[in-house]
């Protein structure tokens, strides 16, 4: 066990451990941001943009198969920007950074279950959080106008969701809870 005391090494470390993902992902949202492209790097940038603006799968507004959720997503995010193209890439970005909060999660949970110490599990959640966001991935596909950092962020709220719901002996909470993630 970890003691708590106000100076004890172990404490402060789990502190720092603890909201390092968090901090992490600030990082990565305010550096991501400023350096998104301001215009689509294809097509798809373009029909979502469109989808945005005038939802119409008849008229490639955005293409089959629709993208429900992007589409919900970059209209909700739209309100308070009044530009799809703005919209689409601050939503990837903040999936994106969602993401590193997201896998750390995940990671600290599996190093756990296997068996890993409380200090030991936080510092393999940031590990995995600081991994991501120096990933060219995050930079190249986080910061476009694409469906993937979206279908990213939902994919590891769901695994996450099923990886705790059983932990805590509640699977069908994790279920549900993937489900609804991933609809």
């Amino acid at each position: 066990p970890i003691s708590m005391a106000a100076g004890d090494p172990a404490s402060r470390r789990t502190r720092i451990l603890g909201v390092a993902p968090w901090v992490i992902a600030g990082v990565c949202l305010f550096t991501h941001l400023p350096l998104a492209p301001l215009q689509p790097a294809n097509r798809d940038g373009i029909t979502f943009a469109d989808g945005i603006a005038a939802y119409d799968v008849t008229q490639w507004r955005p293409h089959w198969p629709g993208y429900p959720v992007l589409m919900l997503a970059g209209k909700a995010v739209a309100l308070s920007t009044g530009d799809p193209f703005l919209a689409l890439r601050m939503l990837s970005v903040i999936c994106t950074s969602v993401s590193a909060i997201l896998l750390a999660g995940l990671a600290r949970t599996l190093a756990e279950e296997r068996g890993a110490t409380p200090v030991g599990a936080l510092g393999t959640g940031a590990a995995a959080a600081l991994l991501w966001t120096a990933m060219p991935v995050s930079w190249l596909d986080g910061t476009e106008m694409f469906s993937d950092p979206l279908a990213l962020a939902l994919a590891l709220g769901m695994a996450l969701a099923l990886v705790r719901g059983g932990r805590h002996a509640l699977p069908l909470a994790g279920l549900l809870a993937a489900g609804v993630l991933g609809a």
